[in-house]
């Protein structure tokens, strides 16, 4: 059985702590020796929660859009918003995108691939092997594309969640500790039948 433990570190890069009110913490997620945690586990967390107010995540890779080679940013839950940004044009992708086939692009592949374009909100361009709407246009410098993360993949993420007002460090790990446990057992009592 894997170790339930969590550990929630509170996260020291100016870029989000800047983004946090007085009595809210930005978390890193994680369980010890392992840096990411399944997308099915995500979800379960996102939906029991009671100390976080969002919880978001995501995997990377590299992948072909347009006949270059650019970093894919996986996204799970309402990432934008835990940083607080906006879209330059269109708009960003929210908790309700997650299992669509829609794209956020950055500025800089924006203005590389597609010329600085507004056309291009609203087009379906080949990300991979995926055809996607593109929605909207963001500054944030760590990714070229920002895609939802779907329950075909359930690959590993890394998560990040940002507590509710007063809500301490130790009580969402107390918390998450407690539903992973839970969802562990949930998920490896799910009967088996070989065909």
């Amino acid at each position: 059985m894997r170790r339930a433990a969590v550990l929630a570190l509170a996260v020291g890069l100016a870029f989000w702590a800047g983004r946090m009110g007085r009595t809210e913490k930005l978390l890193r997620i994680y369980r010890p020796g392992e840096e990411a945690i399944s997308y099915s586990s995500y979800r379960y967390l996102r939906g029991h929660t009671q100390t976080l107010a969002n919880l978001t995540g995501f995997s990377e890779t590299v992948v072909p859009v347009e006949g270059s080679q650019v970093v894919a940013r996986f996204v799970a839950g309402d990432y934008f918003g835990l940083l607080g940004e906006k879209a330059l044009v269109g708009r960003t992708l929210a908790q309700s995108d997650e299992e669509t086939e829609r794209a956020v692009l950055s500025e800089s592949l924006w203005r590389r691939q597609f010329g600085g374009a507004p056309g291009v909100i609203g087009s379906r361009v080949r990300i991979g092997l995926r055809s996607v709407e593109v929605v909207g246009v963001a500054a944030l410098p760590e990714a070229d594309v920002w895609i939802p993360m779907n329950r075909q993949a359930d690959s590993s993420m890394v998560l990040y969640g940002k507590t509710k007002a007063g809500v301490s460090t130790q009580a969402v790990q107390a918390e998450l500790a407690s539903l992973l446990l839970k969802w562990t057992k949930a998920s490896e009592s799910v009967p088996v039948t070989a065909l």
